[in-house]
């Protein structure tokens, strides 16, 4: 929730085996509390009905690690971090 409102709210993101999907999006629309409630870094809220907040592979529970093996994930300021890390790299 943010300001008390709930964030991705009614969400549905269907991803079918073998395809490849990018998250896209100006800054704040959610692209990494999306990655990261996929990978349980964070917990969503439960649904004041009883359903389960978020279902992965068709299932309420999933292996994590088996979902992080699929994902890759490119930073938006990849270029600053792949130059900094190099240049930390050389100059130590």
């Amino acid at each position: 929730m943010l300001g008390g409102r709930r964030i991705l709210d009614g969400l549905t993101l269907t991803i079918r085996g073998g395809e490849h999907t990018a998250i896209l999006g100006p800054n704040g629309a959610g692209k990494s509390t999306l990655i990261k409630l996929l990978t349980l870094e964070l917990y969503p809220l439960g649904h004041a009905s009883g359903a389960p907040p978020i279902r992965v592979f068709g299932q309420n529970r999933w292996d994590v690690f088996a979902l992080r093996s699929k994902l890759g994930l490119v930073s938006s300021d990849l270029h600053d971090r792949f130059v900094r890390g190099n240049a930390n790299g050389v100059l130590t």
